[in-house]
């Protein structure tokens, strides 16, 4: 039973050797699970670099686009300002050359009243009836031509509504373009950088040209009305200061009766310079009526060019509000001129004295206003060199910044370069580092399969193994209980053997 006893526990020990061995096989194979694991976690760590890396490349392309739009945007904004400053400087060249042909007509005009003065102390009783005459046809045909005014006021306010119209039209269609644009840069996105940003640069040259058009339309145009509604004001005007004439003339039929004493020459002699005046007055009307005939030509012209333009600006609009304002006032001077017609009828014989105080008190005043004139007209001339000078200076600038736009041109096409050969160089890194991806992934397939071969393998001795277990346990157990059994024999032996001892 020893022997027996001591080869069942050598063969327990070979079972525990055993045991412990495949326990190790088991570690070793739980390692390389672990390996496997590892490896698999660097290929997702692999694919997650790749893929930043690509991220990395689209945020590069997109700082490029930004700076590209960047550039533009100053593009446009300093093309923006130099259209402005180039508007502004015009407008005011514009408002001086006004001014000083306004100076110049009040010159001419007070030179005019001085000579109109001197020839009211030598009229007759034939001009009083030419001249009542003249003044009743001026004054059909002021009323003729406020009403014609009124119609035309009326159809360029029916212009600037279209052109309003149009300009909507034209910010909606502007709307589309820049929608049209942002769609254009979404699907050129896939295609290369230099083709995008040729297409953005003939997208914006062609843009610049036109607007360039626009604008020098838009000034031709406003120019033009200008000059118009100027040479209408003069119209009024100088039918307005006959009319005055007129009335001035009127206002002295008292001195009719001493001129009519005067020598015989000095009644033919003014009778002579009547008739010149009158002839000139006649052909001054007719002219204004010819005049008048050309601006209603040439406002039919600008009609069509207006339909043809479609555009409109701003200050037509405050030139036309002004416009209304005079015409209105212009009504209410009619108004006023026939209750002063009235009136000086009436009061004509007590205030002769009274008016000639008063003309000498305006031609002198007309001298004062005429040296201010002269004076106002060497400011304005000093100021308009002084304008000159600046529209060098901001022409200097234009260069300027078209120098700067060819170097910023220089500039993006270097970065296109840079970008493209940046590009280049991540396509050939992006291929390698696809072909090395393969190969790894190539050879974690391999490795996986023979992990999985070997996971199988193990997984197959381990329910061995445990079968082997549960059998030698259950055989352990059966021989436990045997030596247990045999252990209370000879316990009970020895007992049996003690008990003999003592009673022998």
């Amino acid at each position: 039973l020893p022997e027996e006893d001591m080869a069942m526990l050598m063969k327990c020990q070979e079972e525990v050797a055993r045991l412990m061995k495949e326990k190790e096989d088991m570690v070793r194979l739980l390692k390389e699970k672990e390996d496997m694991v590892r490896l698999l976690k660097e290929k997702e760590d692999m694919v997650r670099l790749l893929k930043e890396k690509d991220d990395m490349v689209d945020l590069k392309k997109g700082k490029v686009e930004e700076t590209q739009q960047i550039v533009d945007e100053e593009k446009y904004r300093l093309l923006k300002e130099k259209d402005d400053t180039i508007v502004t400087l015009k407008k005011e060249k514009q408002e001086m050359v006004r001014s000083l042909k306004e100076k110049e007509d009040m010159v001419s005009l007070l030179m005019a009243k001085e000579d109109m003065v001197d020839l009211k102390k030598v009229m007759v009783e034939e001009r009083q009836r030419i001249i009542d005459e003249g003044n009743d046809r001026l004054l059909k045909e002021k009323d003729d031509t406020i009403f014609r005014f009124t119609k035309e006021k009326e159809e360029m306010v029916r212009l600037l509504k279209e052109k309003e119209d149009i300009i909507r039209l034209m910010k909606e269609n502007g709307d589309v373009v820049r929608s049209i644009q942002k769609e254009d840069m979404v699907n050129s996105e896939n295609g290369s950088i230099k083709d995008k940003k040729q297409t953005t640069d003939d997208g914006n040259d062609r843009l610049i040209s036109e607007k360039n058009t626009i604008v020098v339309r838009l000034t031709e145009e406003k120019e033009e009305m200008i000059r118009l509604l100027k040479e209408k004001e003069d119209t009024i005007r100088l039918m307005k200061e006959k009319e005055d004439i007129f009335m001035s003339s009127k206002e002295k039929e008292d001195n009719k009766a001493d001129l009519k004493k005067g020598t015989v020459g000095n009644i033919k002699q003014s009778t002579d310079e009547d008739t010149d005046t009158s002839t000139k007055e006649k052909g001054d009307i007719i002219r204004l009526m010819k005049e008048n005939e050309d601006y209603n030509n040439t406002i039919m012209k600008l009609k069509l060019d207006l339909e043809a333009l479609k555009s409109l600006h701003e200050e037509n609009c405050k030139l036309l509000e002004s416009k209304k304002e005079d015409i209105i006032k212009l009504l209410a001077d009619k108004e006023d001129n026939a209750s002063m017609i009235l009136q000086l009828k009436q009061d004509s014989l007590t205030k002769e004295n009274e008016d000639i105080l008063r003309l000498m008190k305006e031609k002198e005043d007309g001298n004062s206003i005429i040296v201010k004139v002269k004076l106002e007209m060497e400011a304005l001339r000093s100021s308009y060199e002084e304008a000159c000078k600046l529209l060098e200076s901001k022409e200097e600038d234009v260069v300027r910044l078209l120098a700067d736009k060819e170097d910023n041109a220089s500039v993006i096409l270097q970065l296109g370069q840079e970008l493209e050969a940046t590009k280049r160089l991540h396509e050939t890194h992006s291929q390698q580092l696809e072909t090395r991806a393969s190969q790894v992934k190539e050879e974690l397939e391999h490795r996986i399969k023979e992990v999985e071969l070997m996971l199988e393998d193990s997984i197959k001795r381990k329910r061995e193994f445990e079968e082997v277990s549960k059998s030698r346990i259950q055989f352990w157990e059966q021989k436990g209980i045997v030596v247990n059994q045999f252990v209370g024999l000879q316990v009970q032996n020895i007992q049996g053997f003690e008990a003999m001892f003592c009673f022998s």
